[in-house]
């Protein structure tokens, strides 16, 4: 058996990869993107196939046959992720994806007709609820199996060796305390920039990654109190040549850009970010996280770390402002393990993946 692990967008790429480290070596080839690269890397796979768009990506089923499997992230935009589902399909090879989010589960498989063209054999999901909404929305409930989330399984077990041993801070990350981590996204490239536009993911969403790094510069200024504010970008964005907004003397803005975020979120007082999984991440850390979306229009439900009750959502930038003085001390609160991050979320992936692998072995 050879298994093919394919994941070029970041929320694939963090639930893949911890399965990936556990195939056998013998056999494994791993594609990537440059966004992608450390979350393998971080689960000891070196040995990696790095992507970009525009490349050809045909040869990547070569000589699949029906002992092999396929194992994917999913993405919103077209991607090998994508692609190499119904061609390893049709060279007889068993196919699945992990899904890493809470909504948008049929989309990330329809192609430009609105036809779920790129479904695989297994569609792994990180809970009973994730599944039944997948079904709602189109997804076949055969095709369907629970296993937990692998990247919130893995991230709660960093977790829990960074109480013991820290994890070092990327380089230039340094200033007055608190921290603010403001954990940007690409908003303004997947939903539009204005009322009226959109995206290739939706409709404007009353606000862009810019327009609240903005709101949260000027209450920051306002508020007068030496902070740091640490801008991470998306792992898919550019090095960020936009300049960074002005503060008083007393405070500083530092921009980061492909390092890992997970140091980030240990070491930060406060998270602020918008909608990403990121934020159900951050609370896990137990710091206080708000997610900020000033304007969001009726089309668009609230966050999954805000559905799921563990942050507050600031809908102005008035309630950024009281949000931020209640918790400026940044005070950490015990977080019990969420059930879709349980321990044997890598094995009930690989139980997936087992049966396929037993067979090619017969």
């Amino acid at each position: 058996m050879s298994a093919l692990v394919v994941a070029t967008d970041a929320g694939g790429a963090a639930n893949v990869a911890p399965v990936a480290a556990r195939l056998p070596e013998s056999g494994r080839r791993v594609v990537c993107s440059e966004a992608t690269e450390h979350f393998f890397r971080e689960h000891g796979l070196a040995n990696v196939v790095r992507w970009a768009p525009g490349q050809a990506w045909e040869t990547l089923v070569d000589g699949l046959t029906a002992d092999d499997v396929v194992l994917c992230g999913t993405t919103r935009y077209g991607a090998p992720d994508r692609w190499v589902t119904p061609a390893a399909r049709g060279r007889g090879a068993h196919t699945v994806a992990v899904l890493d989010e809470w909504h948008r589960y049929a989309d990330r498989f329809r192609d430009g007709t609105g036809q779920l063209a790129w479904v695989p054999d297994v569609i792994c999901v990180p809970d009973e609820l994730a599944r039944l909404e997948a079904i709602e929305e189109g997804l076949p409930a055969g095709r369907l199996a629970v296993t937990g989330s692998p990247a919130l399984s893995s991230w709660w077990t960093r977790l829990e060796r960074f109480e013991r041993e820290p994890p070092p801070l990327p380089a230039g990350v340094a200033g007055p305390r608190p921290w603010i981590l403001f954990v940007s996204e690409l908003h303004a490239v997947s939903s539009g920039t204005a009322p009226g536009t959109r995206g290739p993911w939706s409709g404007f969403l009353g606000f862009t990654e810019e327009s609240v790094a903005a709101d949260l510069a000027a209450v920051v200024a306002g508020l007068g109190r030496p902070c740091t504010v640490v801008e991470k970008l998306h792992p898919s964005a550019a090095d960020g040549n936009s300049a960074m907004p002005g503060l008083p003397d007393s405070q500083a803005w530092i921009r980061i850009g492909h390092a890992p975020i997970e140091p980030l979120l240990w070491h930060a007082d406060l998270i602020v970010g918008m909608r990403s999984i990121v934020l159900l991440e951050a609370a896990m850390t137990g710091r206080p996280v708000l997610s900020c979306q000033p304007g969001l229009t009726a089309e668009h439900g609230p966050a999954t770390a805000e559905r799921f009750g563990f942050v507050p959502r600031a809908v102005n930038p008035g309630e950024l402002e009281r949000w931020l003085r209640r918790n400026w001390r940044g005070a950490r609160r015990t977080i019990p393990r969420p059930a879709f991050a349980g321990p044997d979320a890598v094995d009930r992936v690989l139980e997936v993946l087992r049966p396929v692998a037993l067979a090619g072995e017969r």
